[in-house]
């Protein structure tokens, strides 16, 4: 399953303590019982690395919503960045999006992959898995 998804934060909301959402997208995964599980078994709640995410994520577990899906990568990325767009997040104090998405499609793409460098452990780079 590739999604975009929706996280509110009810307990922000009830208290009008914005940012209250956060959009994002995920490929590769699984939706049950209202969350969003990688391919690995576990609970995803965003690749935001942000401290006020993070804290709102310890206050509650929020609520989480599709809000598309779709068999391709590429379409998924396409319509996240369109609904981030849309409700212009990277400006939009209700969100704690910091960017509109991205338009580059070689980060999400399966024909890439991340290598990390024989002799450098902390070097890393995304590839053309054909590379």
């Amino acid at each position: 399953m590739n999604i975009v998804y929706k996280i509110s934060f009810i307990k922000r909301i009830r208290s009008n303590t914005p940012p209250f959402y956060y959009i994002g997208m995920k490929t590769s995964c699984d939706y049950k019982h209202g969350k969003v599980i990688d391919k690995k078994g576990i609970c995803y709640w965003g690749s935001s690395e942000t401290a006020s995410i993070k804290s709102a994520l310890q206050e509650e577990v929020p609520f989480v919503e599709i809000l598309f899906e779709s068999d391709s990568d590429k379409d998924v990325c396409e319509e996240e960045r369109r609904i981030l767009l849309s409700v212009n997040a990277a400006r939009n104090f209700e969100y704690f999006n910091q960017t509109n998405g991205t338009i580059d499609w070689t980060f999400h793409s399966p024909e890439y992959a991340t290598y990390r460098h024989k002799d450098y452990n902390d070097v890393y780079k995304r590839l053309r898995r054909d590379d």
